[in-house]
């Protein structure tokens, strides 16, 4: 049983009820802590019981002692760290309270925002797409029987986007140099006529494509005949209709009207034109069409030209009359180039 002392005269001072209170909270300690063997539980729990009043009762003391001295803290704060403070009461909006506008509230965190933003010059990095070797499938299904009626199925087909790509046209040498003969074509009748009037058309027609196919022309509608070239006679139309034509390209109706009053403007009568005067008829009446000669790319292109300026039975059919001047105008270049 621990002694207490409830007050009255005893002869002690405070002191010494304080130290004797010290070594009875000490024994209760060292009682609590005794390792020896315990003969039942309840000894081993009062062993506990004991330690821990104990050491409260040591703490206790400690406390009061220290209590109004300043430092005597057990944890006091370091010179140089001053206490944390506590986290920051809720407190609500002064203005909400008293009936005031609220601030606006910031706005939300987006995903792509702070710092994982991406840059302003370093797009996203695309995702690599796995490489796959073109001479090796992964496609095991059983091949089906291709139905070669229906359309699309041909393995072998143009994709949508991609056009067939044309064959290319077998080289020709251009108009102006020597090579083999391709084939026999009629000559002009008179070499110094057909001579004066190229020479004429070579001031405003340099393609050689474009002069081959005048005097192709040329030499379908007249030969470079003189008879021809200054005569007149019946050509009706493909369609039957009655007309006459003349001069040396064989102009008809309105357009040979026009070469008499181009002719009789230079002092030149019909059966008397010379074959310059003609030749300066041909290259004003259409300088579109002389600048698309000039332009041409190929012998066909310039055909197609004057077959169109013509319009002859079968200008615009394949094979006959059309084919015949093509072939002629692929003539050797003795033919078409006349020396200056």
């Amino acid at each position: 049983m621990i002694p207490t002392n409830f007050g009255g005269n005893t002869g002690r001072t405070q002191d010494d009820l304080s130290d004797r209170r010290k070594q009875l909270a000490y024994a209760m300690l060292q009682q609590g802590m005794d390792t020896g063997p315990v003969q039942s539980p309840w000894q081993g729990a009062a062993r506990l019981v004991q330690a821990l009043m104990g050491g409260l009762a040591i703490r206790r003391q400690e406390q009061q002692a220290g209590a109004g001295e300043p430092g005597n803290d057990n944890f006091p704060p370091l010179p140089d760290n001053p206490p944390i403070p506590g986290e920051r009461p809720l407190y609500p909006d002064p203005a909400a309270a008293e009936g005031g506008p609220r601030e606006p509230a910031a706005p939300a965190a987006q995903p792509s925002t702070g710092l994982f933003a991406p840059l302003p010059d370093n797009s996203p990095v695309p995702t690599p797409k796995p490489y796959r070797d073109p001479l090796v499938t992964m496609d095991y299904r059983q091949e089906q029987p291709m139905a070669s009626e229906q359309p699309g199925d041909d393995a072998f087909a143009p994709l949508p986007g991609n056009p067939p790509i044309p064959t290319p046209r077998p080289y020709r040498e251009p108009q102006g140099t020597t090579g083999h003969r391709r084939g026999s074509a009629a000559q002009p009748v008179d070499s110094a006529l057909y001579g004066d009037f190229m020479r004429t058309v070579k001031t405003k027609v340099s393609n050689p494509f474009g002069l081959a196919a005048i005097a192709s022309t040329g030499q379908a509608e007249s030969s470079f005949s003189p008879k021809r070239a200054n005569g007149s006679w019946s050509d009706p139309s493909q369609s039957g209709k009655q007309g006459t034509s003349g001069g040396i390209m064989s102009w008809r109706d309105a357009r040979l009207q026009n070469l008499y009053s181009f002719a009789d403007a230079r002092g030149e009568q019909p059966g008397a034109i010379s074959p310059q005067t003609q030749a300066d008829f041909f290259l004003q009446e259409d300088p579109r069409l002389v600048a698309r000669l000039n332009a041409a790319r190929s012998v066909e292109e310039a055909q197609r030209l004057m077959n169109n300026a013509w319009r002859f039975a079968g200008y615009d059919q394949p094979g006959g009359e059309a084919a015949r001047r093509t072939e002629q105008a692929n003539s050797p270049a003795a033919f078409r180039n006349p020396k200056n």
